[in-house]
């Protein structure tokens, strides 16, 4: 009967209907997110000099992983330009004398007595002293150079890992190719590093790149190795030739016999062709007047190039193909 009396009070109260809030989206939250990383991420890496860590250097190159992707290839390109710049200003040291030779003695003698070591560490500069410590690093490495300069470079896998997997098929390719090619120096106190068989691989390499990819960006480039490697292959350089006098196989370096005739039976076009003309070249006798065995061995080589068709090339030109994964 209470309920009777009190229906009012036994009837559920009635609750204040609420505007329904608006909808979220996390995946427009994230892409706004995604958007300003990446807008921002050319700007990061202008800031980037010799004043910043190893893990500035690291949170960049994990922010291109994520941007790279969801670029344009110009775009791409763009930022594989700039991070050569951002690793110059993150490496450059400027030393004294005295800490110049502190730091090449140092990385030269890497290893043995400890306590020579430990001084020259405490006499480099406090940025030598960082960077030798975290080498191997956000692709940070410590090299020696053919003329005997010691300094760092970034490693040729950096852009073989970080950007080619995003590139078209031709400019990855490139980059693939040439950072597992430059992994080491070419040269080492002016002598060459390679057998003359992989001199004569890595020549009909560019070569069958240079037919596969006509229009890649990096065509010039590909043509000044292709052209570099022919002429490591078939004449060597000033401090390592083929051959003294270019006259008959036995005068021919062995190694460098069994790699143009290797060559020979391959289906290049140019080549093969090239390693047939060394071959029959080798062969005729020539009369010399020359003063004396240098000039004698520059005029065969001459000749030799122009039997061949080889456009000599300067190896040590400002745009360095032997040091990274792209010329630079």
């Amino acid at each position: 009967m209470l309920c009777a009396i009190t229906l009012g009070g036994c009837q559920p109260s009635e609750k204040p209907v609420l505007p329904d809030a608006p909808p979220t989206d996390s995946h427009s939250k994230v892409r706004i997110d995604l958007n300003a990383l990446c807008e921002n991420l050319s700007h990061e890496m202008q800031q980037v000099d010799h004043q910043r860590t190893i893990l500035a250097l690291q949170e960049i190159n994990q922010d291109l992983k994520v941007c790279l992707p969801l670029m344009t290839t110009q775009q791409q390109l763009e930022l594989l330009e700039l991070s050569q710049q951002m690793y110059e200003k993150f490496l450059k040291v400027e030393r004294t004398p005295a800490q110049q030779h502190a730091f090449e003695q140092y990385v030269n003698g890497a290893g043995t007595h400890p306590t020579l070591q430990q001084q020259q560490f405490a006499q480099m500069t406090v940025r030598d002293q960082y960077l030798v410590k975290h080498q191997g690093q956000a692709y940070v490495e410590l090299i020696t150079l053919n003329d005997g300069y010691v300094g760092y470079r970034r490693s040729p896998q950096y852009l073989a890992r970080i950007f080619a997997p995003y590139l078209p098929e031709a400019e990855q390719s490139f980059i693939q190719a040439l950072a597992s090619q430059n992994s080491q120096p070419l040269f080492n106190q002016h002598s060459l590093e390679l057998e003359p068989l992989t001199v004569a691989e890595r020549a009909l390499f560019w070569e069958n790149y240079l037919t596969s990819y006509p229009h890649s960006r990096y065509k010039n480039d590909a043509q000044y190795l292709y052209r570099a490697y022919s002429q490591l292959l078939f004449t060597g350089t000033q401090h390592h030739y083929v051959s003294d006098n270019y006259y008959g196989i036995e005068s021919i370096n062995p190694q460098s016999l069994a790699a143009i005739q290797y060559i020979r039976q391959q289906s290049s076009a140019k080549l093969a062709h090239q390693a047939t003309q060394f071959l029959n070249f080798i062969q005729r006798d020539f009369s010399m007047s020359h003063n004396s065995l240098q000039e004698e061995h520059q005029a065969v080589v001459t000749a030799l190039q122009h039997e061949l068709g080889l456009v000599p090339v300067n190896l040590n030109r400002d745009k360095n193909c032997f040091l990274d994964a792209v010329c630079i």
